[in-house]
Parts: structure tokens; sequence; C-alpha cells
């Protein structure tokens, strides 16, 4: 089990929004109070040492009269650095993730101007995943995260990997040389402060480097009630407008962006130092700048309707789920994810609802899934219990479930589909 100082962070209301500072921060609604979703205990006795945190979000107000950013943002400020001594996920045991990191590799290959002894940079790398599309072509590679107990897959002369947060101190670290190509994956709205990392980036990238961010986009996680975004270790919630508007202010400027169907909903971000005339900004950035607005993404009101479609679905699966067990039905989750315990929680399922949660993570095995209790077992385990249905956790990856599971649901086995609403597939 995480020590008990991982697990109680004092959580400090905002009184500034974390990108511009602005005062008027309006109440947007949330998600209660929860377990943090990164925690997979050992014993389950946690619950006599571990307390619940808020999960309630705040919408940076735009205002005419000053520069304010209209960040959506957690409520609440937690200090949760030491929960990367033993962080729950590498990127190697998801199953789909691979393909994900290669096409997110490919597209900063795609720009054509790398050359041997170059710099690729991975904030954020994990397990080296995204980076092993690189080995063995010239390249120095470097990882830079946090996390303590995550091993690299890749074993080269060319890679370095360092265990440190980010900063332009701990990249200097690995080499004297400016980035030529830099990621940062599923990791931006994590950050406390992320104007003071992008001038740590800023610092380290050629001046003619590229700099390629994706993550949750907020006007997917809207259309599509995306509640499991919503932990507490996304400090932020972001569109292109927020990038836009903290890139023009550290000397760099977003240029593309891509949209993608990853966890639900995604963008991928392209970013250059304001000077390099190399890459022009694109008609698509421009286009992406005008739907946001559209969306109504700095309206109050598009939450408050956002959290009451997230409500109805709570209620639509928990009132399957019973009606399932009521009828004698088996049902397992499928994946057990971070965002998975966000849903869980959530809706207030738990042991009683659901035998076991499948996964293929071995720092997960024999733990539990923080607040709902599930055990977390291994996949042939619930291959051989054959259960009714599997409750898709990672949901945006149910059409690869389906046929991974093709044996099981041959013989009947049908997932369940959480969000955008709920679902049975198979």
């Amino acid at each position: 089990m995480l020590e008990p100082e991982v697990l109680q962070p004092q959580p400090e209301r905002v009184g500034r929004c974390r990108v511009c500072g602005n005062r008027s921060l309006i109440p947007i609604g949330g998600l209660g109070s929860q377990y943090l979703s990164s925690m997979f205990p050992a014993r389950l006795d946690y619950r006599d040492e571990v307390p619940r945190l808020p999960l309630d979000l705040v919408l940076c107000e735009r205002t005419a009269t000053g520069p304010t950013c209209g960040l959506v943002q957690l409520a609440h400020r937690l200090d949760l650095r030491i929960m990367y001594d033993l962080y729950p996920y590498s990127s190697s045991t998801n199953s789909s993730m691979p393909a994900i990191l290669q096409d997110v590799a490919e597209s900063g290959r795609s720009f054509g101007h790398l050359q041997k002894g170059d710099v690729v940079l991975d904030i954020g790398g994990n397990d080296g995943t995204l980076l092993s599309s690189f080995r063995d072509q010239g390249f120095h590679l470097v990882a830079v995260d946090p996390a303590q107990n995550i091993q690299p897959i890749l074993d080269s002369g060319d890679y370095t990997h360092v265990r440190q947060f980010f900063s332009a101190k701990a990249y200097a670290s690995a080499t004297s040389r400016k980035a030529r190509l830099v990621f940062s994956i599923a990791m931006f709205y994590h950050l406390a402060d992320p104007m003071g990392f992008s001038m740590e980036v800023a610092e380290c990238l050629a001046d003619d480097g590229v700099w390629i961010i994706q993550m949750a986009y907020l006007p997917s996680m809207l259309r599509t009630n995306m509640y499991d975004n919503i932990v507490h270790e996304h400090c932020g919630y972001y569109a292109t407008h927020q990038m836009a508007w903290i890139m023009e202010r550290v000397g760099l400027e977003v240029f593309d962006v891509a949209l993608n169907d990853v966890y639900g909903g995604s963008f991928r971000v392209f970013v250059k130092k304001r000077e390099c005339g190399r890459y022009g900004v694109t008609a698509r950035y421009q286009a992406t700048l005008g739907r946001e607005r559209e969306a109504g993404i700095f309206d109050p009101g598009s939450y408050r309707e956002f959290m009451a479609r997230v409500a109805a679905t709570r209620d639509s699966l928990r009132s399957f789920c019973r009606g399932a067990r009521a009828e004698g039905k088996s049902m397992w989750a499928y994946g057990a994810s971070t965002k998975g315990n966000t849903i869980l929680q959530y809706c207030g399922l738990g042991k009683e609802d659901l035998v076991g949660a499948a996964d293929a993570n071995p720092f997960k095995m024999g733990k539990y899934m923080v607040g709902s209790d599930i055990p977390v077992l291994d996949e042939a385990t619930m291959r051989a219990a054959r259960p009714d249905y599997l409750l898709a956790l990672p949901y945006s990856f149910v059409d690869a479930f389906v046929e991974r599971e093709a044996a099981l649901v041959a013989r009947g086995t049908r997932f369940i589909v959480p969000l955008p609403e709920v679902r049975v597939v198979g």
C-alpha cells in the first residue's frame, strides 16, 4: 500500500487562475469528494487512514477589461508530487497505447527536420514507449519523468532516462544540446504552473524545433460527457484557446492543432518558437479556434448542462448494473484504470456489483480499485470465469477490447460502455 503521507495531501482552495492569475473564478460543478484515483491500495483498511478529496471545478471568467484565459480548472490545489514514488501506469502494459504513441511519434517525424545527432525529448516519457519509435536512428533520446518505480523498456546507448520532474536543469543533466523535437503526451493537464513549465520548455527547444502536446480536449469532454477526465491529477482542462494564450506569453506560438479520438477525445497541439518562420499557421488551427467559441467553452451555462448530463449517465449505469445483479448476471470491470476509479466512485458501484477488475499491469495485481474495493485480478482469471458482462472502464478502446476478447464474446459475454451514454456492445 502507498504510504499514508502519499494519500493525505491537504486541499487548498485556489484564489487565482493557475494560468493568468484572474481572481474571478466561477464554480461550475464537480464530482463531489473522492479518493485519489491513482491509488490502488493493497489493504482495505485504507479507509481508516485516507480522506476523500474534493473534485470541484471552477471557470476562469473571461472579461473584456483584462487579459484572462478562461481555463476550466480544479477548485483546489493538491501537492501530489510524492504520488510518483509508486506511479501506477506504464504505457507498454496498455495494449492500445503503443500504436497511439507510434502515431504521435510519426506526427513529429513528418516535419522532416530531424538529423543524426539531434535530441528528441519526451517529457513525462513514462517507460520510453514513445521514444522507442526513434531508437537506433542516430538520435539522442531523452525521457524526463518523475516516476521512481517505472522501468524503461528501451535499452539503448542512445537513450537517457532522467527520473526527475521536468525543468531546464533536469534536461541539461542529460545533454547540452537543444531539443529538435519535444513531446508532452497526457501530462500538460497535470501542471500546477503551466506558464513556468512552458518557459522551461522554451529554454530547451531548438530555434527551429517543434513541441508536440497531446491531452484530453475540453470541447470533446463536454460533447461526450467525459467526466472520468476529472481527476485530482488533472489541474486544468484545456482547449486550443488556452494553449495559444500560454504560448504567446512565453515566446512560443501554436501553429497547428489536430483532433483525435484518443481517450474519448484529445487534441494534438504543435508549437514552435515565435521567431521561427519555418512553419506557418494552418487553416485548421484558425478553424478550431472558431469552433471552440461556438461550443461555448467560456459560458458557465455549458458546464451546468454538462454536469446535468453526467448525472443522468451515472443514474443510467447504476440502474443497469443493479438490474443485472438482480437477474443473477455476473459482471467484471475490464481495465483497472485510474479514470475507472473515478467512474466507479461517482456512480457508487462496488464489489457488490462487480466480481473483479481484470488488468494486465503487474503493479496492480492483488490490489483494489480505490473507493469501490473491487479486487484487481489477472485477465486469465476473468476469462476462466466467463462473465456475462464486462464494464469497459477505458471505454474509448472498447472496439479493440471486443476484438481482443473475441472468444468470450462468442460465448455470450457483452461489454458495457458507460459513456457518452450507457450501451451494450459485443
